[in-house]
């Protein structure tokens, strides 16, 4: 029984009509309606499924969920999965505390040399966690520490062990990470194996301000784990771990010499890769990014305060950048050109949190743009930009929705397009000031991970509907 079926039939109920009366006041044959209910027949065809909500008057909340329970009988698994693991992303992301004071930094209660004695292989888990702290550790109190690593992120003890030397050490160390992109799936579906990786990276980027550098390459992840019995590695100044495909036996080499070949084979293997990720600050740049972020048919975006990118008209964009800084004239046209082709496109997606929409009420401060850039608008701007951007929801114009407090990042911009880049951003309520501003995401499952998931908020629990939405924006007019 699907949650489609399950739900449908809670609202029939609820409503004390019986599948008979139903089938004769909707003209839908009842042994086919049965049979639909209970999983056993063809699913209802869309025009059943509105004589059916018309009938049942049912209230916007309840026909939101209705549809969006009908329109995941025809997603494949993998789309469902990867929609599930980007809300978890951006839930913990949200949940992070980037602000924290760094613990004093720790020191090993034993050194690496101790701790193998005459031993070279570990195996369990429960020891290779205290080896590789061990090593990280070690490599931390090397001038211009830096390692290398080949391990994929799905394993989150390592994941969390990265996050935690950045997060809370607060350590410059240098992290250079190949990940090997799964192509066993079919390369229309969405690879959830490659998007958990992901995940991950996302999350130690984010705290490593831009020492973590991680690249790629595709390879049949099933086929390749089991060729070696040590297929991953990490390399330091003093050691190389190697680790088996499921990190629960580790192997440690520690002579000069095999330091050098892993470093070696490192740096060629690092030929054959792709940049996962891009930084920068540079204002040029992440403008420049937006605009290849914005697909011919669309504009796409999440973040917390609303996007009102569609109306800005030269005349703003000249009294509102400031003119005393060095590249100015270089950002007013690449500006002009930005928001000439946000006014264009036919669909245009924001998505947002209430607490974010106040807080531009209350301010005028954009969160994506430096104060330093550009100024902050005057009350009578404030009010016209929300009045054009509330009458172009309502007619249709812009796609917009309020998503639910605690789901999505507050110092996070998300824009997506089909197949070409992702941008993420963070805005002025990063806590890590002299954090990254920018990344870019260019390898094509995770544009389409992410695309179909910002693609899907409209029919999501997790976002009011567009007369929920207007509601709340109307109040604060």
């Amino acid at each position: 029984m699907s949650a489609f079926n399950d739900y449908l039939r809670q609202l029939i109920k609820q409503r004390n009509i019986s599948i008979s009366k139903l089938a004769r006041m909707t003209q839908i044959e009842r042994t086919s309606l049965q049979k639909s209910l209970s999983g056993t027949g063809r699913i209802l065809p869309y025009d059943s499924l509105n004589k059916i909500a018309s009938f049942l008057q049912i209230t916007l909340s309840e026909k939101k969920k209705l549809y969006q329970y009908y329109n995941e009988l025809f997603e494949s698994e993998d789309v469902r999965e990867s929609r599930e693991i980007i809300n978890d992303m951006f839930i913990e992301l949200a949940q992070i505390d980037f602000a924290r004071t760094a613990f004093k930094q720790q020191e090993a209660q034993i050194s690496l040399t101790e701790y193998i004695e005459q031993q070279s292989v570990f195996i369990g888990k429960s020891n290779i966690k205290p080896l590789l702290r061990i090593v990280f550790l070690e490599a931390m109190k090397k001038e211009d520490a830096s390692i290398r690593l080949t391990v994929p992120l799905t394993e989150e003890f390592l994941g969390d062990e990265l996050l935690y030397i950045y997060l809370y050490e607060k350590l410059n160390m240098e992290i250079n990470h190949i990940i090997v992109f799964d192509t066993s799936n079919d390369i229309n579906q969405i690879n959830c194996h490659n998007l958990k990786n992901f995940k991950q990276v996302l999350c130690i980027s984010l705290a490593s301000k831009r020492k973590y550098h991680p690249y790629y390459y595709y390879e049949n992840v099933v086929e390749a784990q089991y060729m070696n019995p040590f297929p991953y590695y990490i390399v330091t100044p003093d050691c190389v771990v190697c680790l088996s495909r499921k990190c629960d036996q580790a192997m440690v080499l520690h002579s000069e010499d095999q330091v050098a070949f892993y470093n070696k084979h490192f740096e060629l293997l690092l030929k054959e890769c792709s940049n996962l990720i891009h930084y920068t600050e540079n204002p040029i740049e992440i403008l420049d990014t937006y605009d290849k972020c914005t697909d011919d048919n669309g504009f796409y975006m999440a973040m917390s305060q609303p996007c009102f990118g569609c109306f800005y008209t030269k005349e703003v964009i000249d009294q509102f950048v400031k003119k005393d800084f060095p590249f100015y004239n270089q950002l007013k046209e690449i500006a002009y050109k930005r928001f000439k082709k946000l006014c264009e496109v036919p669909q245009f997606y924001t998505f947002f949190t209430e607490e974010g929409f106040k807080r531009f009420i209350r301010t005028g401060q954009l969160d994506d743009f430096p104060e330093e850039l550009v100024k902050v608008f005057p009350r009578e701007m404030r009010t016209y930009l929300v009045r054009r951007f509330i009458n172009a929801i309502k007619e249709g114009k812009i796609t917009a929705g309020i998503m639910k407090e605690g789901m999505f990042p507050a110092y996070l911009s998300l824009t997506t397009s089909n197949n070409s880049d992702i941008g993420i951003f963070t805005t002025k309520q990063f806590p890590i000031k002299n954090g990254f501003s920018f990344i870019e995401i260019k390898e094509p499952g995770l544009c389409k991970a992410f695309h179909e998931w910002l693609l899907h908020l409209p029919n999501s629990s997790d976002v009011l509907s567009m007369e929920e939405t207007l509601e709340v924006l109307t109040k604060y007019i």
